[in-house]
């Protein structure tokens, strides 16, 4: 028998004027904050991993979700920022999309100091009303974006490249 899980890559480049020890200890911090256990593989490079199986089957929070990271920076100041998620145990919806897409938005914000727009807290209290909506509703309700919300965060978010890639699991019966 087959299975098929999707992994889904988000993958977000963006210029900095200058790489430097200050901003990879930043970014450290900001990925560590986000539940990664990040290794530093020399001054231009960051991966890190984060969640688990159990994590994938029983949580609404995306921080405990498989995931791993990469960033690098190569010669010319560009980040390249890609988060691989593995969604064996998870049906995606629109919310959980816009969440590791903000991830790689507020990673390049962390670094240029820029707070987070106003409107992230309507984002949040959404959120967790949509998940309850989804939870009883088994997946019926609360899996989309209000069209205003939508709107907003689109405007963030356009240049994030979303890959969705199907892959087999075989599994013996």
């Amino acid at each position: 028998m087959a299975l098929l899980f999707p992994k889904y890559y988000f993958r977000y480049r963006f210029a900095i004027d200058n790489w430097n020890d200050e901003l990879l200890n930043l970014s450290q911090q900001y990925w560590k904050k986000r539940k990664f256990k990040c290794e530093q593989t020399d001054l231009t490079q960051i991966k890190g991993k984060r969640g688990g199986l159990w994590g994938n089957f029983t949580s609404f929070d995306m921080k405990k979700m498989l995931c791993d990271l990469s960033v690098k920076v190569d010669a010319n100041n560009f980040v390249d920022c890609q988060l691989e998620i593995d969604s064996i145990g998870q049906s995606f919806t629109e919310w959980n999309i816009m969440d590791f897409e903000l991830e790689l938005i507020f990673f390049q914000n962390a670094l240029l100091g820029i707070k987070k727009p106003e409107y992230m807290h309507e984002y949040i209290k959404y959120r967790k009303n949509a998940n309850i909506f989804w939870s009883f509703s088994l997946g019926l309700l609360g899996s989309r974006l209000s069209t205003n919300l939508k709107e907003k965060l689109t405007i963030l978010t356009e240049e994030v490249v979303m890959i969705k890639k199907l892959r087999r699991r075989h599994l013996q019966t």
